[in-house]
């Protein structure tokens, strides 16, 4: 690592400048972002876990009532499909009990 025109102490100094620098400069950002990331006061933390579960119950109603419509739209289609199975097997049973009846082609 040394060399030769300038001696052994030039070049191994400027690597222990750059690992000094390489620690300070290391230590900076590490300092920096303990601060930016450092959890927050309780009294903040509480407000904060207050609005977010204030959000939270706004989206759970807002879902719930979305959710609830759909259910009754499948409702009401359930039902008009089982009124219309009832009356197809109504027909079909009127149909076959006729002398000589045959269940009508279904469309």
């Amino acid at each position: 690592m040394t060399n030769g025109s300038q001696g052994g102490s030039p070049v191994v100094a400027c690597d222990a400048c750059r690992i000094i620098a390489a620690a300070l400069l290391g230590g900076i950002v590490g300092a920096a972002l303990a601060l930016l990331l450092a959890p927050k006061p309780g009294r903040e933390l509480r407000e904060d876990l207050k609005r977010g579960a204030a959000a939270l119950g706004e989206r759970a109603s807002t879902t719930s009532g979305v959710l609830a419509e759909k259910a009754q739209v499948g409702v009401e289609r359930a039902k008009e499909l089982a009124t219309e199975m009832r009356d197809r097997v109504a027909r079909r049973e009127a149909a076959t009990a006729e002398p000589g009846g045959e269940a009508p082609a279904e469309a």
